[in-house]
């Protein structure tokens, strides 16, 4: 510490303090050492990964994709687009692999900002991320920030980084000077993009991007299986501005029937099974009328109906044992009623 510079950090093990204090002295954040981390007692070494070739749909998107995340309009803005692929088709897949490949190619640089609204969703994401980078097979590290609840994550000092978090986590760290690294992102992907039409917490999050309205500071890309807002028109065209009216598809026709015919997804084979009478009362009936929304007291009676329980379960039991099977149930309770059952009668559930 030195009589001019009082503000020198005392402690150099990678805390924020010490990367902001570098950072404002023109320095790299390597510089700040590395924070003390538990050497675990045992520990997994995880094997290699072979990723199967993208199908030629998604061979299209990722070029597409490219274009967008290294391409530049004429007055210099950067590129944004809604990549629309329905559930199944492996949109997290294709975004995160061309991500990948630009960094090892060189055209793009870190931290990306990936961004969904679960927990569920950004693990997910951090499992892709982690898988398709070891299956690429670069040398180098890559890092991955978990953003969500009351994890903190600092700016990476490796060369490729990617933030995952969700947007209400962002919201949260808006107005924190820690964070000025994320404001900078060198791209932004937001899952499920089709909830960040209208949506003022979104507003807040893209405006400290620089992406919201018309910023265009770095790319934006959002995911989504349905680029829509329900029925409403205004509403859709607001989605559609917020990612720049710039929509990417592989299928000129029904997307659906293509992937079915390639195998990507199943072919539905539907049979309806004896089930039981549920007695609707008439603000029940009024509610599923007016609003075609089953009201959840209805949802618990069917849940609780343990005539329709050993219908479902035997219908299961009944099922090739090599199946995987989803089931959906009406409440949570009902769920687990179901799980339980199931592995009373020795059905892993």
């Amino acid at each position: 510490r030195q009589e001019g510079f009082p503000d020198v950090p005392t402690a150099w093990a990678g805390g924020a303090a010490t990367i902001s204090w570098l950072r404002k002295m023109g320095f790299a954040s390597e510089y700040a050492g590395r924070r003390n981390e538990r050497q675990d007692h045992e520990f997994v070494v995880p094997g290699a990964v072979r990723l199967n070739p993208l199908h030629t749909f998604q061979q299209k998107i990722s070029r597409q994709l490219r274009d967008v995340l290294t391409l530049r309009e004429a007055n210099g803005r950067y590129l944004k687009a809604m990549v629309e692929l329905p559930t199944g088709a492996g949109k997290t897949r294709v975004a995160v692999e061309t991500v990948l490949k630009l960094f090892i190619e060189g055209s793009l640089r870190g931290p990306v900002l990936w961004i969904a609204q679960s927990l569920e969703l950004c693990e997910q994401a951090v499992q892709t991320w982690s898988t398709v980078w070891r299956g690429l097979g670069d040398e180098r590290p890559l890092t991955i920030g978990r953003l969500w609840e009351n994890n903190t994550v600092h700016e990476p000092d490796t060369e490729f980084s990617v933030i995952v978090a969700t947007d209400a986590k962002l919201d949260a760290i808006l107005d924190s000077p820690e964070y000025d690294w994320l404001s900078s992102a060198s791209a932004v992907i937001i899952d499920e993009g089709h909830r960040a039409g209208d949506s003022e917490r979104y507003t807040r999050i893209l405006n400290w991007l620089g992406v919201a309205g018309r910023g265009w500071e770095r790319p934006l890309i959002g995911l989504s299986a349905t680029p829509f807002k329900g029925t409403s028109e205004t509403a859709t065209a607001a989605l559609a501005s917020r990612f720049g009216k710039r929509k990417l598809d592989a299928f000129e026709t029904n997307a659906y029937k293509q992937l079915a015919e390639l195998g990507v997804l199943a072919r539905v084979q539907h049979e309806v099974l004896p089930g039981i009478e549920v007695v609707l009362q008439p603000d029940e009936i009024a509610e599923a009328t007016k609003q075609r929304k089953i009201n959840p007291r209805v949802l618990d009676r069917i849940g609780r109906d343990q005539a329709r329980m050993s219908i479902l379960v035997n219908h299961i039991m009944s099922l090739d044992a090599n199946w995987p099977v989803l089931v959906f149930t009406p409440n949570v309770l009902s769920a687990q009623v179901l799980a339980a059952t199931l592995r009373y009668r020795g059905i892993e559930a």
